[in-house]
């Protein structure tokens, strides 16, 4: 398909920090049918702890994008496990820490239109 080798569909992963994804989901298709656009489907996947899934995410396409609206997390672990013990909606600073590569903890603030290096790593690294 020889549009998808010119435009390719875009995935943008939107964290927050006060609500669950399915709820900020739903407030944005409030917003676009208030403004008198197209609202869209919500797919959530549930948490599922054996997976290692702790937190639901919402997901949608708009346009060409696909979003997932997840939370920042922050994760506590027991002494002689590698899987989370407890896991809750966290700070910027705490959802950074607990990822697996630096620059994966660079986060873009949409309020303030900057690029965040909550490490202090991510830049160099990358």
């Amino acid at each position: 398909n020889h549009q998808n080798e010119c435009h390719p569909p875009v995935d943008i992963d939107i964290a927050l920090d006060d609500m669950l994804g399915r709820e900020f989901a739903e407030h944005l298709n409030q917003y676009l049918g208030q403004m008198g656009e197209q609202t869209h489907s919500v797919g959530v996947v549930l948490k599922n702890p054996e997976k290692s899934k702790h937190l639901e995410t919402a997901t949608m396409k708009v346009g060409t994008f696909w979003i997932d609206f997840v939370n920042l997390r922050a994760e506590e672990y027991t002494q002689d496990s590698r899987i989370p013990d407890l896991m809750r909606i966290g700070s910027p600073a705490e959802d950074a820490f607990r990822r697996d590569l630096t620059i994966n903890s660079l986060f873009y603030n949409v309020n303030n239109g900057q690029v965040e290096d909550w490490t202090g790593r991510g830049f160099d690294d990358l």
